[in-house]
């Protein structure tokens, strides 16, 4: 059975796994990317037991910089290549994504992927990227020397904490 939870940006909700251990997430305001009566999209915080380590979700790179820059996240999950419509940004990457890390004191980024598709159609020939995960690297690396990028392959589980050695 699966129970499905929303959170208003600002919430919390805490999820119990079968061995006791819980892991709390907080939702954080993200883009409107319909029409602006919409709500907001969901950026994540998920925070291991104990507090030990935090994880930040982002799949626009879009949040809010006073909100975020209370908090304080170990990985970074957020597009770094920028997609952009004519005159409007679709997704923000390269230098918001290093601005988010460096606001949330990241430790390792972790860059998604979502440029990376085959697609067709009249919106699809006018979408231009910007960037890449080579130069959002020499970006970070001025501004966040100790943070690392950690490119996953699809499928193969990642690591963090062996890659952090």
């Amino acid at each position: 059975m699966c129970q499905v939870t929303y959170l208003e940006p600002g919430q919390l909700s805490e999820l119990e796994a079968k061995n006791g251990s819980k892991v709390t997430v907080k939702a954080t305001p993200g883009p409107v990317l319909g029409p602006p009566w919409q709500r907001p999209e969901n950026g994540y915080l998920v925070i291991s037991p104990q507090g030990q380590s935090t994880l930040y979700y982002e799949p626009h790179c879009v949040y809010n910089q006073d909100l975020i820059g209370k908090e304080n996240a170990d990985i970074v999950i957020t597009p770094v290549i920028k997609q952009l419509l004519p005159k409007f940004t679709l997704v923000s990457g390269q230098e918001d994504a290093v601005r988010l890390a460096k606001l949330l004191h990241a430790k390792f980024i972790v860059p998604m992927r979502n440029g990376d598709l085959d697609a067709k159609g009249l919106l699809a020939s006018i979408i231009q990227s910007e960037g890449t995960i080579e130069s959002f690297k020499e970006l970070l690396s001025k501004e966040l020397p100790d943070a690392r990028v950690l490119e996953p392959t699809p499928g193969v589980p990642l690591e963090v904490s062996a890659a952090a050695s």
